[in-house]
């Protein structure tokens, strides 16, 4: 009898011990990328754009615009095909709309770029999940916008905050805007450099907490390639303000990773902290190295704001520049790249896993 209740036990702290799960993929997936857009919506999780690097000194990245779908019953991927599509780029948040009847996957901005060029784009669209079909929004007010956040008002659905990120002086923003998908207009709320902004950034975190309909924001990039923030703000939706939260202990900073909000619980993990000593010797050493990444989960919560990091099995190797996504009350992951040294170089392969974190573990 104390035999069993022991393997009883056992296994209970098994199944509930914190891991990285792979989730199955029955057929042919997207081309493995990073930064591109991840949204749940449904039990799908559904992707748009992203880029590869050839890490070979050329700077001659491939960008995507395909769309796909993937449904998370039937572990199935679907190409969708529209009769608009907005142009190739990276570094486009998305986030969820309700507009006539249907949900859209609604992105602001992007990049694409090239050994010759570096474009910055201002553009403005919608997918809605029904048909798989593109149509062009207003964009008129922000401007020219590269990892810019991008989040909704929450339950509702009926307006799009948009915060920051990189125009196209390579200036990194903190001004606040919001579009009304009633009236398809964009109004600015604070203006760049307004006391109590958050610090400029781009390529934050954003999650939302439904316990306190806020959306919280951490880490981010202050200008082209330094290192990130360490810091954690929370916007409220009630009344549209930003509140600093002070943070104890011990946290990475980071861009490029994945983040989560439960309730009062933050979830941080994956990413890179940017110009850090590394281990390659080749020009991407500063900016990308395998020293830097990282796929430590961090966790705080608002009541107790102390960073501490959680204890893992399985999963990937550290990750960089992944799609990330929740719903459900699980993280998922998908994409990016993990480095590995070379004899003189950094090597680099890229993630083609789903990975899904169940949120009820930590």
């Amino acid at each position: 009898m104390k035999f069993e209740i022991i393997l009883l036990l056992s296994f209970l702290c098994l199944s509930n011990a914190v891991s990285w799960k792979t989730v199955d993929q029955y057929n042919t997936p997207p081309t493995s990328r990073g930064s591109g857009s991840l949204l749940y919506h449904d039990d799908q999780l559904w992707i748009f754009s992203g880029f590869r690097n050839p890490f070979n000194n050329t700077f001659a990245n491939v960008f995507f615009n395909d769309t796909w779908s993937f449904d998370l019953s039937s572990k199935l991927w679907t190409q969708h095909f529209s009769t608009i599509v907005p142009n190739v780029r990276a570094f486009a948040q998305p986030t969820l709309i309700k507009s006539d009847h249907s949900h859209k996957m609604v992105i602001y901005g992007g990049v694409e770029y090239s050994p010759t060029f570096f474009n910055i784009l201002g553009d403005f669209w919608g997918l809605d999940l029904g048909t798989g079909q593109w149509s062009s929004l207003n964009s008129t007010g922000p401007g020219a916008r590269t990892g810019a956040a991008l989040w909704n008002d929450g339950d509702n659905k009926k307006t799009v905050y948009l915060f920051g990120g990189l125009g196209s002086d390579f200036q990194a923003r903190n001004d606040l805007w919001k579009y009304s998908v009633k009236d398809n207009v964009w109004t600015q709320i604070y203006a760049n450099g307004a006391s109590g902004n958050p610090p400029v950034r781009s390529q934050a975190h954003i999650g939302f907490s439904d316990l306190l309909n806020s959306v919280f924001m951490f880490s981010g990039d202050p200008n082209f390639n330094t290192a990130p923030l360490f810091d954690l703000w929370e916007f409220s939706l009630d009344d549209e303000s930003w509140t600093n939260i002070s943070l104890t202990g011990v946290a990475i900073e980071r861009v490029g990773g994945a983040f989560a909000v439960k309730k009062k619980m933050i979830v941080s993990a994956f990413g890179d902290r940017e110009n850090t000593t590394g281990g390659c010797t080749n020009t991407f050493a500063e900016t990308n190295n395998p020293v830097s990444t990282t796929h430590v989960i961090d966790k705080v919560t608002i009541t107790n704001p102390a960073w501490a990091p959680i204890s893992i099995s399985g999963g990937p190797l550290p990750l960089k520049n992944v799609m990330y996504t929740s719903g459900e009350d699980k993280l998922y992951v998908v994409g990016g790249y993990q480095w590995t040294n070379g004899s003189s170089s950094c090597l680099a392969a890229y993630n083609s896993e789903i990975y899904k974190l169940n949120l009820d573990s930590l």
